[in-house]
């Protein structure tokens, strides 16, 4: 009751004296330039009639503000009250729609919602530091979308998804919507001195005004403002559009770079301003590369901000300066700069609009319906961010009454008040999905969408090898679709995803989690497969007595796999492995063919008399871990091989055994390292530092992918042809101490199991030694990879850093060729032996023993 008595009697005293006020208008006009209009100018725009008292129907103005802060020592502001807290968004849980595929709309549909959160989720502020729970509105979001009749509909379900992120800029925009146009009353330049010595003036920068930013109205205002007393209120309220886009065409400066100029050739902001200070600016976000941090390679996104110019102190008296603005009004930074140092208060009629002064995208959601999505943020010198007014306050009732913002800023004036919003965000770790839509293996519907999205995002920005592909991503994603919304259980759900992993044709990329094994197979058969000589044959068996019972032993060739021939069966699981490359693949293959369900499985086996058997082979979860373990079971992991040659196995020894054999194999003539499989902690160093004979050598070259800006083509080729990448290449360098090194010959066996941190390491030693490489070609998949997290406690490990040879080669698809090639023959399997360590060995006597030549 006491705060309304004091807001009538403040409204009271506010329109006694502005009853007095004395006047002095100019008026600007396209043609006529800027003239000051007294006795001589006939044109002179009037004041606005102030209403003698208040009304009795009247409603008080309500001045409405973002956590106040009043000043030291002054009184509270008695007609202040706070905005209403923004609504909070309840997570609750969807009831599951029946598991049915969309058709070709509604996936178009869902395709452009996974557009919208891949942008938001890269670039929009409140996801990235203040933890809107994004993911959770997308989940909610995909089951209204996937089945809206009608843009109306189409456009509710978006409001809703956007509304998560509190932000009036990123919003859904209708074509047949008009922009708003500010106030009702006609916006004109003009000055104003109360009989108690508060200037007004009125400049008004909306879009609508832009033609009457001239030099000459600068000018003016310039000499007005150089006189300006100690309180000023600075109306600079416009009308028309908030758009950042120029209209005069592509050619012409954007209006907030022609309202920028104008400020400063009228002082805007020096004039007003007795302390030097910096403009605001914009800070955008740099998405892309990659970065180890704690043993694990990150992406390395960042936010990217230029550094503003200073705003001299054009006086050396301080002002106390209020500044009337609304949504039409493009601010200048400068003057946004005395806003955020608290040398002038933002006094806002109906808010704010932001959207000429950051950078924004449009994306089309249906017909005659956008949506606009920030890409970035308005930051000011004293770190704050945002365009946050300190009040906000309607617009007048009436035409004719004084404009309620005005009567706001004289009273703070007058009274000696302070209203200030605070322009540092809270900042919050990013939001989580809830437990049953994430930690689910069958999650609900609109989060196995969710997984398809996040998967699509990763692929087109994260994955460094994005422009090898054979395959067309986006069609791939839009038939992904149909088979997600249709899973009925984890299995199928997994399944779905697992031809846009294959697709990415790289050996480290694979989808990994308890569905994604359930479809690939909980039980092996006995017996592990490799692909020899265009044959699948068996290599390595477990000796038990089912295998003692069938026949089945080392060097038999599997024909048929499943009931389904060789060929066949290759053809049709093709798709769940992700390789680089042919041989790659043909290995992958290989070792998923002995997996499947529990029971029994078809087998025809062709034996080394070329007879032909098919067998009922049970498939058994005692048999998986045996068949994890690394291949060569029955050889030394380290030998004496004739010629004083010895031959290492690094992939079955650790870090220290590794140390301790090559130091007591140093006096050997020559090593035979055999990097064919995958490598463990530690191993690489201890290598690498016992063969070291360079000091400092360049092992290989970083090719890092960064979006130098928010790319929305709709499909990932046109992003390829249309977006800005920077591409960032660093030289990977080995430093070590050579005292000590093997100075013998050093050969290294190489083949399609050679692949990640084994391959890097042989990349590695052919940097710093003198090393022959004997076998076939490798997996050519060096890059380090991040893992990617989908719902369903899925994930993907996806490379994001480029491996090049030192001389800038490729390697991705491609490999170490080897100098001497060879590679393992049937024969030779069923035989018992090597053939690459048996070449190896020939070879390297070969050079050390050379025959001698006869003397003619």
């Amino acid at each position: 009751m006491f705060g309304r008595v004091a807001v009538r009697a403040s409204l009271v005293m506010l329109a006694a004296s502005t009853a007095g006020c004395s006047s002095s208008f100019f008026k600007v006009t396209p043609d006529a330039g800027v003239g000051a209009t007294g006795a001589d100018t006939p044109a002179a725009a009037p004041a606005p009639k102030p209403a003698a008292k208040p009304t009795a129907k009247a409603a008080p103005p309500k001045v409405e503000t973002k956590a106040p802060r009043p000043a030291r020592g002054a009184a509270p502001a008695a007609a202040v009250t706070p905005l209403p807290a923004a609504p909070v968004v309840v997570d609750t849980i969807l009831p599951e729609p029946d598991p049915a595929p969309s058709d070709s709309a509604g996936v178009a549909r869902l395709h452009t919602l996974m557009q919208v959160w891949h942008l938001v989720s890269l670039y929009h502020p409140a996801v990235i530091e203040r933890g809107a729970p994004w993911d959770s509105a997308f989940i909610r979001a995909a089951t209204v979308v996937r089945s809206a009749n009608d843009p109306q509909q189409l456009a509710t379900a978006y409001r809703r998804m956007l509304s998560v992120l509190q932000d009036p800029l990123t919003r859904v925009e209708l074509a047949d919507v008009g922009p708003a146009t500010g106030a009702t009353e006609s916006f004109a330049f003009g000055s104003e001195r109360t009989r108690d010595s508060v200037l007004i003036v009125r400049v008004p920068l909306g879009s609508a005004q832009r033609a009457l930013l001239t030099d000459s109205a600068a000018a003016m205002v310039r000499a007005l403002l150089a006189t300006a007393p100690t309180r000023v209120v600075l109306d600079v309220r416009g009308s028309g559009s908030a758009n950042r886009a120029a209209p005069g065409g592509a050619d012409s400066l954007d209006l907030d770079v022609v309202v920028d100029r104008f400020a400063a050739n009228a002082g805007l902001a020096t004039q007003l301003n007795s302390v030097l200070s910096m403009t605001s600016t914009e800070r955008t976000r740099l998405v892309g590369g990659a970065r180890y941090v704690y043993g694990q390679w990150q992406p390395d996104d960042a936010w990217t901000m230029r550094t503003g110019a200073p705003v001299f102190a054009g006086s050396m008296q301080p002002r106390r300066v209020m500044v009337l603005a609304n949504r039409a009004t493009v601010l200048p930074r400068a003057l946004l700069s005395l806003v955020a140092s608290g040398r002038a208060t933002l006094i806002a009629e109906e808010g704010v609009d932001d959207t000429p002064l950051v950078s924004s995208v449009v994306l089309p959601i249906a017909d005659r319906v956008t949506v606009r999505l920030r890409t970035g943020e308005l930051v000011h010198a004293d770190g704050g961010t945002g365009l946050i007014a300190d009040t906000v306050l309607p617009r007048a009732a009436q035409a004719s009454d004084s404009a309620p913002v005005l009567r706001a800023a004289l009273s703070l004036l007058r009274t000696n008040r302070v209203a200030r919003a605070s322009r540092v965000p809270a900042r919050r770790l990013p939001a989580v999905l809830p437990g049953y839509y994430d930690n689910d293996p069958y999650p609900f519907m609109g989060a196995r969408l969710l997984a398809a999205a996040r998967l699509w995002s990763a692929i087109r920005v994260r994955h460094v090898h994005r422009d090898l592909y054979d395959e067309d991503m986006d069609a791939l994603l839009k038939r992904t679709i149909p088979k997600l919304e249709a899973a009925r259980v984890a299995s199928e759900y997994a399944a779905a995803l697992l031809p846009m992993v294959s697709a990415l044709d790289d050996t480290p990329s694979n989808l990994w989690g308890q569905s994604a094994d359930s479809v690939r197979g909980t039980a092996s058969v006995p017996f592990r497969v490799r692909w020899i000589e265009d044959r699948a044959i068996i290599t390595d068996v477990i000796r038990d007595s089912v295998t003692k019972a069938l026949g089945i032993e080392t060097g038999m060739e599997v024909t048929a796999a499943d009931g389904f021939p060789m060929p066949a069966w290759v053809i049709d699981h093709r798709a769940a492995v992700s390789a680089p490359n042919t041989w790659s693949r043909m290995r992958l293959l290989m070792s998923l063919m002995p997996r499947g369900p529990s029971g029994g499985a078809l087998f025809r086996l062709r034996d080394m008399a070329n007879r032909e058997r098919q067998l009922n082979i049970p498939r058994s979860t005692a048999y998986l871990a045996p068949l994890m373990l690394s291949e060569r079971p029955t050889m030394s992991s380290v030998r004496t091989l004739p010629g004083d040659i010895v031959y290492v196995d690094v992939e079955r020894l650790s870090a220290d055994s590794l140390a301790s054999v090559t130091a007591r194999s140093r006096s050997a003539r020559g090593w035979v390292l055999d990097l064919r499989g995958t490598l463990g902690a530690g191993q690489s160093d201890a290598i690498v530092a016992a063969v070291r004979s360079i000091p400092e050598a360049v092992t290989a070259r970083e090719v890092r992918r960064y979006d130098s800006e928010p790319c929305a083509t709709p499909t990932l080729r046109e992003a390829r042809a249309l977006c800005a990448v920077t591409r960032e290449t660093r030289s990977r360098v080995s430093r070590g101490d050579t005292t000590g090194h093997y100075a013998g010959r050093i050969v290294v066996l190489i083949d399609e199991r050679t692949s990640g941190e084994m391959e890097r390491l042989a990349i590695a030693l052919d940097a710093v030694a003198r090393v022959t490489f004997i076998g076939s070609s490798s997996a050519g998949a060096p890059g380090e990879v991040m893992n990617v997290e989908l719902p369903g406690l899925l994930n993907v490990a996806l490379p994001i850093v480029e491996l090049r040879r030192a001389d800038d080669a490729q390697l991705q698809r491609v490999g170490i060729t080897p100098s001497v090639e060879v590679r393992l023959t049937v024969r030779g399997v069923r035989s018992g032996f090597d053939d690459v360590i048996e070449r190896a060995q020939q070879w390297l006597v070969q050079q050390l023993d050379p025959p001698a030549r006869r003397r003619r």
